[in-house]
């Protein structure tokens, strides 16, 4: 299956794009995948190029990533605006007329934001560990830091309250947070470690989330898209790992709220669970967009 790689100029500067396509046409409807973060990488989704045997696969690194570039103040880039315009560039660029989007986390509320604004050929979407609303995002992150052990959570409480982000104990116990929630069982050494100091390093990660995953005061602490759920009439498939950071009660707002929607739980999973349980997660998208054509 041949991948093809571009550089695209999207609103605010240009991005890294790549697409695979089966090694016949197959007349299926392309998926577009909208990566974690903000300002993370569609790297881990080297699993869903196994979907390219069926159908085009396109991917990019948003705006804001380590193989982005970019001008401009934040308050003008970093905007769900200019994401959703930015989703609008990659598909003009590669002509998806008719598209099914796959979103993860950061990717699930652009995914939905964009579709709140009922966009044309879109004809399915794939929500995958995210949640409809930032407070809602908040209200689990503070659920699972009450399923921490007493010392991991009396750090959180004391940085929250005022105290440093480098406080060690701090540290420790978002790298606690991290290895129970975010990367479980995500193969490999220091993930936890790899994705703290990645958010904590860039820039639209910390204007618009926060300094990590325990903070929820970016610039999206205000977003919601729950009232406007029931207007998005495009089938979709919420997946939710056991142990996410954005769990069920995340994910069943969503499906509930969806006119159209089924929600699948996947048990050995925490956030990432396309690489915690990789061949449970391509068979339930590979079902789900075959039911789509």
């Amino acid at each position: 299956m041949p991948r093809v790689d571009r550089q695209l100029s999207v609103p605010g500067g240009e991005v890294t794009t790549w697409r695979i396509d089966p090694e016949s046409p197959s007349g299926r409807t392309p998926v577009l995948f909208l990566h974690g973060g903000p300002g993370g990488s569609c790297d881990g989704f080297a699993v869903f190029e196994q979907l390219a045997d069926e159908r085009p696969v396109v991917m990019w690194d948003q705006l804001g990533s380590r193989r982005s570039t970019w001008a401009g103040p934040p308050q003008e880039l970093w905007t769900r605006d200019r994401f959703c315009a930015e989703v609008d560039a990659v598909r003009a660029a590669y002509g998806l007329d008719e598209v099914v989007l796959y979103g993860h986390s950061w990717g699930g509320w652009l995914s939905i934001e964009y579709l709140s604004r009922q966009p044309d050929g879109v004809i399915g979407a794939v929500l995958s560990s995210t949640s409809a609303s930032y407070e809602s995002f908040h209200a689990s992150i503070d659920r699972r830091v009450a399923e921490l052990a007493a010392p991991f959570r009396a750090a959180v409480a004391r940085q929250r309250d005022g105290g440093p982000l480098d406080d060690p104990e701090y540290h420790r116990a978002a790298l606690e947070f991290y290895r129970s929630f975010v990367v479980r069982n995500v193969p490999g050494d220091a993930r936890a470690e790899h994705v703290l100091e990645r958010q904590r390093s860039s820039e639209v990660f910390r204007h618009m989330q926060g300094a990590d995953e325990l903070h929820a005061d970016g610039s999206l602490a205000s977003w919601s898209r729950v009232a406007d759920l029931s207007a998005i009439h495009v089938p979709a498939l919420v997946t939710v790992g056991r142990f996410d950071h954005l769990d069920e009660r995340c994910a069943a707002e969503i499906t509930d709220g969806l006119t159209n929607a089924q929600r699948v739980l996947f048990e050995g999973s925490s956030h990432c669970s396309h690489l915690e349980q990789p061949a449970e997660v391509i068979d339930t998208v590979r079902r789900f967009t075959n039911s789509l054509m």
